[in-house]
Order: structure tokens, then C-alpha cells, then sequence
């Protein structure tokens, strides 16, 4: 019966970790969505 909750533990912690990597990846995402927009912008007003 130990098996079980050691079996939960190990997949919260992974879901743990795959839910960090996708906000890291999320975030990477709006700066770079940010950054293209910013560039777009000084483009046009030069």
C-alpha cells in the first residue's frame, strides 16, 4: 500500500515541474511578442 502514495507524490511533482516549464515557456513567449512589437513600432516611426 506504500507504493501508492509514493506512486501520487512522484506524478504531482512531475506535474509540478511540466506546469513550470510552461509558464517559463509562456512568459518567454509574451517578451518576445514584446519585443517584435516594439521594434515594429520604432521601424514605422523612423
Amino acid at each position: 500500500m506504500s507504493t501508492i502514495p509514493a506512486i501520487a507524490l512522484a506524478f504531482t511533482h512531475l506535474g509540478g515541474l511540466i506546469w513550470q516549464s510552461v509558464q517559463d515557456n509562456k512568459s518567454q513567449l509574451d517578451n518576445n511578442e514584446q519585443q517584435e512589437t516594439g521594434q515594429g513600432f520604432n521601424a514605422s516611426t523612423s
